[in-house]
């Protein structure tokens, strides 16, 4: 009889310890897989040097540098600031084809991430004031276009006055949300994990049970930063011309998205596999059926 009324007595501690497990699991999982969007951000823009690889990173891209171009291509023949308007003779794909080439140079690439840690330095570091040239993309985007069309005379060269990087005092503080968004990114990622080992201990189940839990819980969490990425690729920014080239960035940013939550899932399925195999080995052995 006492061992029937001490078994009745552990229902409802074991209970409460699932409720715990299953409560603290779940919102370490969240909390984990929101921490990875902060590192992804961090990773974008948390220093001038990661921003300035960032741009390096993205002119890599092929999409990236074909937004680019149209929007070299739209702006020279609109004219520069010297007002000179460019005529095209030949297809218009042709040339934007040219420019797309001329952006994967390597000087032009390195200038792009310097003019982005330049800028990086002055919106969000508080540095003075500065000018970036941005004549020499002008100038590689017209040999360019002079090599698809040579009627074109370089009398027309354009000629582009410096960018103006500065700060007006009603601007948002960038710093105090850079390092707020550290903080936060460092709290959810020690919280997430520190969670999941609650969740673990706080565990009736077995080891075998507990793992294979584990893994669904970051299989669905990656699952769910895929369809974040697939959802950000499909939102409209802006007009046809205002928005190709922060489309193509989204998109950018959204493949490293990709490879981390694919990543993730693999995590995932793998823990959730050895689990659920170790799981069916143990219970083969004492001969009993595999439990939920």
């Amino acid at each position: 009889m006492n061992t029937d009324l001490d078994q009745i007595a552990k229902l409802p501690r074991r209970r409460g310890r699932r409720v715990v497990s299953s409560l603290a699991g779940g919102a370490g999982t969240l909390a984990f897989i929101i921490g990875v969007l902060g590192l992804l951000v961090l990773s974008f823009v948390g220093s001038s040097a990661s921003a300035s690889s960032t741009i390096r990173a993205a002119l890599g891209s092929g999409e990236v540098r074909r937004a680019v171009a149209e929007e070299l291509v739209d702006k020279l023949q609109e004219g520069g600031d010297n007002g000179v308007k460019l005529v095209i003779f030949v297809a218009r794909s042709k040339v934007v084809d040219a420019v797309e080439v001329s952006l994967s140079d390597g000087k032009l690439r390195d200038a792009a991430g310097d003019a982005a840690a330049t800028a990086y330095g002055v919106l969000v570091e508080g540095k003075p004031r500065a000018f970036v040239n941005i004549q020499m993309f002008a100038d590689a985007a017209f040999m360019a276009i002079r090599f698809a069309d040579p009627f074109v005379s370089l009398g027309l060269s354009p000629q582009v006055d410096p960018l103006e990087i500065s700060r007006d005092d009603d601007d948002p503080d960038l710093s105090n949300i850079r390092t707020w968004t550290f903080v936060a990114t460092v709290a959810l990622l020690l919280g997430g994990l520190a969670l999941s080992a609650i969740s673990w201990f706080a565990s009736v189940a077995g080891r075998w049970t507990r793992l294979r839990r584990l893994g669904i819980r970051l299989a669905v969490g990656g699952v769910g930063l895929v369809a974040l990425a697939y959802l950000a690729r499909t939102a409209s920014i802006g007009t046809d011309r205002e928005g190709r080239i922060a489309e193509a960035l989204v998109s950018f940013a959204t493949d490293r998205l990709l490879q981390w939550s694919f990543t993730l899932v693999a995590v995932g399925a793998v823990a959730a596999v050895v689990g659920a195999t170790g799981l069916k080995i143990g219970a083969k052995r004492l001969g009993v059926a595999v439990d939920a």
